[in-house]
């Protein structure tokens, strides 16, 4: 949607398919990527007052209620993809480094990732709704999950080793 900042987002309200957390969520981890530097698309709440009503995908009767959504700016043009390819070209060696990094940390579940055609394929991480264990994770889902980790099942060749080291020492840091 467009916003009123002349921004364009990706919006998740609270009655989205995929269940109530799934915003919050998406607010957490994306903010958390700020926090250790890893690629993600920059997060904001988008107040959905001035598009109530409308429906969702059409057919479906769901609507938009009034409040507030999790917004993930859209960054343009983007192919969604499940893998993570390109590594040798832009700054991808170390953005990748930051996808592993944060779906390891934050139990990223059903992964997906957008490659910007118009940056030299550089990868953001985006569509977190089911990390954290899940969408709908509980203080005691992430209690059991707090010494599991969630590797990607996919090569780590060509990883920027600098950038794993600088994201590890940023985890280290946090309390």
């Amino acid at each position: 949607m467009l916003a009123d900042d002349g921004q364009r987002y990706w919006c998740k309200s609270l009655n989205n398919f995929q269940g109530e957390r799934v915003p919050v969520t998406e607010q957490i981890v994306a903010r958390l990527a700020t926090v250790i530097g890893a690629p993600a698309c920059a997060p904001q709440f988008v107040d959905l007052t001035p598009i109530v009503g409308w429906e969702f995908r059409s057919g479906t009767g769901r609507v938009i209620e009034a409040g507030w959504a999790h917004g993930s700016r859209a960054v343009e043009p983007v192919i969604e993809t499940r893998s993570l390819d390109h590594r040798i070209e832009d700054d991808n060696p170390r953005r990748q480094a930051g996808i592993y990094a944060l779906c390891d940390w934050l139990a990223g579940g059903d992964v997906q990732w957008l490659y910007c055609l118009s940056e030299e394929n550089a990868y953001y991480s985006h569509d977190h709704g089911f990390y954290l264990t899940g969408p709908a994770w509980t203080a005691s889902s992430l209690a059991a999950a707090r010494d599991t980790p969630f590797p990607l099942s996919m090569p780590t060749d060509r990883l920027d080793r600098d950038e794993l080291d600088r994201l590890a020492a940023a985890l280290d840091r946090l309390p």
